[in-house]
């Protein structure tokens, strides 16, 4: 069991003192003389189980390949939150998990760029936080990204800071901070957006989320 726990808890900080240097296989994590429980190196398999139940509490991304393999592994948001909290693996999925009220959010027709093929979503979330607006900010601006006149590669950095929102908004456990850090990340991408209706009502939405929060 303790083996299993340093291995979720490891592969973060190790991908996080990465993030600059993206990787391409935890090959070579496991190959890292400074990866080790106590003195042993953690094995292949022990490493593809700790990355599957990291992936499914929405912590990292990547693909395991044939073989046990970790290929392209990242950080998502949440894990990222993780790390920084300085909370372990298991005090961060407690703590998520014995948060605040109990949230049951529906959104029929929540459609749009950032949702992609999804017609409705459905989530039911103990984390405190009710993610409902900061889902519509997300698929608003997917619809009128293109009509806020804004330069081409802002308009790119804004449709990518609503995707994050989207993906941590609609994860199993939202977390507030990584919530207000993207709504505020996309407000400063509406700033040159300000004079334009669509623009308008997207600060506002942003405006009306992070009140949300408390």
């Amino acid at each position: 069991m303790k083996r299993k726990i340093h291995a979720r808890n490891v592969i973060l900080q190790w991908l996080y003192a990465r993030e600059d240097d993206p990787v391409r296989s935890l090959t070579e994590m496991i190959n890292d003389p400074e990866v080790h429980f106590h003195w042993e190196g953690l094995t292949r398999d022990e490493v593809r189980r700790a990355f599957v139940y990291l992936s499914e509490e929405s912590m990292v991304r990547g693909r395991i390949a044939v073989g046990g393999d970790v290929l392209l592994p990242s950080l998502t948001v949440r894990g990222i939150n993780c790390v920084e909290s300085g909370a372990t693996v298991t005090d961060f999925v407690s703590r998520s998990q014995s948060g605040g009220n109990i949230y049951h959010t529906y959104l029929p027709n929540a459609q749009g760029v950032i949702v992609g093929e999804q017609q409705n979503f459905t989530q039911n979330n103990n984390a405190g936080v009710d993610p409902s607006e900061f889902v519509q900010l997300a698929g608003y601006l997917g619809q009128v990204s293109a009509t806020l006149g804004l330069e081409d590669s802002e308009r790119v950095e804004l449709e990518q800071a609503a995707q994050d929102l989207h993906a941590a908004a609609t994860s199993a456990s939202p977390e507030p901070g990584s919530l207000r850090a993207l709504t505020t990340r996309v407000l400063d991408g509406l700033a040159n957006a300000a004079g334009t209706v669509a623009g308008q009502i997207a600060l506002q939405m942003g405006q009306s989320a992070l009140g949300s929060l408390g």
